[in-house]
Formats: C-alpha cells, structure tokens, sequence
C-alpha cells in the first residue's frame, strides 16, 4: 500500500481494501485476459493468481489496490477540471497599444 500512496488509518481499513483487492484479482482470474483494441492473443503476459507464489500475490494486491484507487480518483479530476474551466480565458490575443487607450 506504501507504493500507490494509499493511507490507511486503521488496521481494519487495511485488511478490508486487501481483501477487496483480492477478491478483485480472483475474478480476473476467472475473466481471463481481456484484448483490447487490435491486441492479439497472446500479446502481453497475464500473471494469473492461482499459479502466483506469496510474495508475487502481495505485489499483485498492491497493484490492484492502486488501480482502484485510480479508478476512484480519475472522475473526480475530470469533475474538478470542467468546473475550473470558467477560470480559463480562452479570447484571441490583442495587443493594447497607446494611441488605443
């Protein structure tokens, strides 16, 4: 959890989102890998949570937590940017000279 920037304030809170990220993993294990766009089969490596060792387990939680989170985030920043749109001048540049004032 230390890689993503994820705090956690309790021990409770930490053995929860793990257990979410673990839940999460096992089900793309059933999906399977997924191709997206022109990928082919075979295309990127897939590490699969029933043949993971412990600590490679431990990493892909941690991976997955982040992603999560992410995924959390990324509305929020979209959200946040159009509403700060109104601050942003978008006109053409005139160039104020003297005799114009």
């Amino acid at each position: 959890m230390r890689r993503c920037h994820y705090k956690i304030r309790t021990k409770v809170g930490s053995s929860n989102i793990s257990e979410t990220g673990r839940n999460s993993l096992k089900l793309k294990d059933i999906i399977g890998s997924q191709c997206i766009e022109r990928q082919g089969l075979g295309s990127i490596h897939f590490q699969q949570w029933g043949k993971a060792d412990p600590r490679q387990r431990g990493d892909m939680i941690q991976a997955e937590v982040c992603h999560m989170e992410e995924d959390r985030r990324q509305p929020r920043a979209v959200e946040l940017a159009s509403q700060g749109a109104w601050t942003k001048w978008d006109l053409p540049k005139w160039k104020i000279t003297w005799p114009e004032l």
